[in-house]
């Protein structure tokens, strides 16, 4: 685990990857589906996430009802990134980029 990393999951931070995505962009882990997510694009390589870390973390250390806070890293997943451009409903354009999902489907996205 890289050392942006292993900051991240010490405050509860969950990873996914390609598989934890479906053909359209939606999540497919039943368990994270019954509530909202928030999910982190980041890059290890990225100074402007390593100064969003501690805001982040915060969220997860909340353990807000309901909140499943999430992460990807884009260097560790080539292939999911380059689905995101074509089909899913929003882009990572640079990050550091949040996108929140409602349940299952994709809600919005801040960056």
């Amino acid at each position: 685990m890289l050392k942006y990393q292993s900051m991240l999951a010490q405050s509860q931070v969950r990873f996914l990857n390609n598989k934890d995505f479906d053909i359209y962009g939606n999540i497919v882990d039943t368990n994270l589906v019954k509530g909202k997510n928030v999910v982190l694009f980041f890059s290890d390589k990225c100074g402007a996430c390593k100064s969003f870390t501690p805001v982040f973390n915060s969220l997860a250390k909340q353990n807000l009802k309901g909140v499943n806070v999430c992460a990807v890293s884009v260097g560790e997943n080539s292939d999911l990134m380059d689905r995101i451009d074509k089909v899913f409903p929003f882009t990572v354009p640079f990050v550091p980029t949040v996108v929140s999902y409602d349940g299952r489907g994709y809600y919005s996205t801040y960056d």
